[in-house]
C-alpha cells in the first residue's frame, strides 16, 4: 500500500547486482589499463627524445656546430662537468664550444631532459652530432625498457652515424634489439 511516498532509488538486491558487475568488469580490464599506462609513458618518453635529438640534429647542420647530449649530474652543471653513463640522471644537451665532448661553462645549454621511471639502455657515454661537412656523429640506440611483464611494449631509438635517428619497435617481446 502507498502512503502517499513515491519511492525513489534502489532496493538492495538491484544494487549488489551493479556493484558486483561493476567490480568484474575492473577486474578483468584492469591488466589492460596498466599496458595503456605504460604504452602510453613509453610513447611519450619515446617522442619526447625524439624531438630532443632531431632538434639537436637541426641545430648542430644549420649552425655549424657540435652538439653534445649526455648524462650529466644535475649539481654540477653550473661548472665544468663530464659527461656520464648513467643516463637514469640529468640529460644535458649543450653546444660543445671548446670540442672536448665535456660541459663546460662556456658551453651553451639548448636543452635539458629528466629521466623518467623508464630503464633506459644506452650503449654510448655520450652522442655527438656534428655539422654535416663532418660524418662523424655517434650511432649508438636509446632503448626504452618496460618492466619484464610488459616487455613486448618496449622501444628504441637508432641513431646513425650520420644522425639520422628512426624507432625500432620490439618485435620479440624482450628489450634486445
Amino acid at each position: 500500500m502507498n502512503n502517499g511516498k513515491i519511492g525513489f532509488g534502489f532496493n538492495l538486491v538491484e544494487l549488489t547486482t551493479v556493484l558486483s558487475i561493476v567490480s568484474l568488469l575492473a577486474y578483468f580490464n584492469m591488466p589492460r589499463l596498466s599496458e595503456m599506462f605504460v604504452s602510453n609513458q613509453i610513447n611519450s618518453q619515446v617522442t619526447k627524445w625524439q624531438n630532443v635529438l632531431n632538434e639537436a640534429r637541426q641545430y648542430a647542420s644549420i649552425r655549424q656546430k657540435q652538439i653534445i647530449v649526455c648524462p650529466v649530474d644535475s649539481s654540477l652543471i653550473t661548472s665544468n662537468s663530464r659527461c656520464g653513463d648513467d643516463w637514469m640522471r640529468s640529460i644535458l644537451i649543450f653546444v660543445d664550444s671548446d670540442l672536448d665532448r665535456d660541459f663546460s661553462v662556456s658551453d651553451k645549454v639548448l636543452n635539458r631532459l629528466e629521466t623518467s621511471e623508464l630503464t633506459l639502455q644506452v650503449n654510448r657515454r655520450m652522442f655527438k652530432f656534428a655539422p654535416l661537412s663532418d660524418a662523424s656523429t655517434t650511432a649508438g640506440t636509446i632503448k626504452f625498457c618496460a618492466h619484464k611483464s610488459l616487455s613486448h611494449l618496449s622501444q628504441a631509438i637508432v641513431i646513425s652515424n650520420v644522425g639520422r635517428i628512426r624507432l625500432a619497435i620490439n618485435k620479440k617481446g624482450d628489450c634486445v634489439y
